[in-house]
């Protein structure tokens, strides 16, 4: 919409520009004709020379501006592609991980040596792995596409974060998990699959870089506008510069690209992603060689309601065959 409008400025721009110039056409001896003859400017006292550069000024950046909207719109385009190629193949290599996890599945099913069981758990551990993995790229190009699918639903965040905490005992062995809620009005309108999601993110996170034996805290509390999660654990922490950067794409701190544990770097982006298509905020503190929280702030139901039914009403349809619309399977 906007590309016309300035090409239309930057046309204007010139033909004033040729005028004032004494580019266009013979001088005319009469009025008001006579004014495009530089000379009749002087005459009268006028500064021909500030409209000649008013005209090039206004030229200027009215190409400069449609570079910029054409050079924006390039951009979005390769992006977009980039992630629709991203959801294919990895929708594709889904499909291969799950024939091979399933294979080896079998494979451990047969009577055969202790040897060949061995390699097929190995086979089965990395294809979960892998899988896993290949669903963090899933859900980033949703993320990056704001096209993440939520089945919003009421529920009680502390009654969540149980669960999920006594979900996660096997994960977390050897640690004490203590989730401490505030009892008041806890109620959000929310994906539960996915806030799952962020909860188990948040808890794996906190068992893989807290110190040995140390304790993980989980404490939900609300307001008057919304509630407030957090996940502490103890250990090595973050720096000013990694807090900045720790919910970017790819990025992986300094302690978790040394401790050898497999990641993409996607697991906080996707858990920011998550929170913010539920008009929340996560965040991150942290004092290193002390306590690191994470922490996200979810709108209370009723509020939520009213932010869902505003988009409703301005969220423009999306056709059917679109590849980033589509739920995952």
């Amino acid at each position: 919409r906007r590309r016309p409008f300035f090409l239309y400025a930057a046309a204007t721009a010139f033909l004033v520009y040729a005028v004032a110039a004494g580019l266009v056409g013979p001088a005319m001896g009469f009025f008001p004709a006579s004014l495009a003859n530089t000379e009749a400017f002087r005459a009268l006292g006028f500064p021909i020379e500030v409209v000649r550069t008013a005209c090039a000024l206004a030229i200027a950046v009215s190409l400069a501006e449609i570079f910029v909207l054409e050079a924006g719109q390039v951009q979005q385009q390769a992006e977009r592609q980039r992630e629709e190629f991203v959801a294919v193949v990895a929708h594709d290599l889904r499909n291969v991980a799950n024939s091979i996890g399933l294979s080896a599945q079998l494979l451990m099913r047969q009577p055969s040596s202790t040897e060949v069981r061995a390699k097929a758990e190995q086979i089965f551990d990395g294809t979960k792995i892998l899988s896993r993995m290949i669903c963090d790229l899933l859900d980033a190009s949703l993320v990056a596409a704001r096209d993440l699918p939520l089945d919003r639903r009421v529920l009680h965040l502390g009654s969540l974060a149980t669960k999920v905490a006594e979900s996660t005992a096997p994960l977390t062995a050897g640690r004490e998990v203590v989730v401490r809620s505030s009892g008041a009005d806890d109620e959000v309108l929310a994906d539960p699959a996915r806030l799952q999601q962020v909860l188990l993110n948040l808890l794996s996170n906190a068992h893989k870089y807290s110190e040995p034996g140390s304790p993980i805290s989980v404490s939900v509390s609300s307001d008057e506008r919304g509630v407030t999660t957090s996940v502490t654990n103890r250990g090595a922490g973050l720096g000013p510069d990694e807090l900045q950067r720790l919910f970017g794409r790819f990025y992986r701190a300094t302690g978790a690209r040394s401790s050898g544990v497999p990641g993409l770097g996607l697991g906080l982006y996707i858990a920011r992603g998550i929170i913010e298509a539920h008009s929340g905020r996560i965040w991150a503190t942290s004092e290193p060689g002390k306590e690191t929280t994470f922490a996200f702030w979810l709108p209370l139901a009723a509020r939520a309601r009213d932010d869902v039914a505003g988009e409703a009403k301005t969220r423009p349809a999306q056709p059917a065959d679109d590849l980033r619309a589509s739920p995952l399977s």
